[in-house]
């Protein structure tokens, strides 16, 4: 991501223990300033804050805002890969490579 170009995974790669938003804010966290680990450590909540609601943000926009909260491995495989487009999108890439997006299907 350092070079503003994102991809996605023919297989699926997700954290299916975590939610639907913590999975995209991964994404978020890889562009903002705080970095994952300041973030796990809650040493700025108020970019914690704005990360997470950018997330959201991006998951509402690809359609799967009623699954925000629930674990990322109990989505139909075709919601999965949708979720790892938006955790890519919330990476904000300059371009984004989709490794067979729509193979697998729902």
């Amino acid at each position: 991501m350092k070079r503003g170009i994102g991809r996605t995974f023919q297989h699926v790669r997700l954290l299916s223990g975590m939610t639907v938003l913590e999975n995209v804010a991964i994404g978020a966290h890889l562009r903002g300033k705080t970095g994952v680990w300041r973030s796990v450590a809650r040493l700025n909540a108020a970019a914690e804050g704005r990360l997470m609601a950018e997330a959201a943000k991006q998951i509402k926009r690809l359609g799967l805002e009623k699954h925000l909260y629930d674990e990322a491995g109990s989505l139909a495989l075709g919601q999965q890969r949708i979720l790892e487009i938006v955790r890519a999108l919330c990476c904000d890439p300059t371009l984004l490579l989709l490794d067979e997006p729509a193979a697998g299907g729902t």
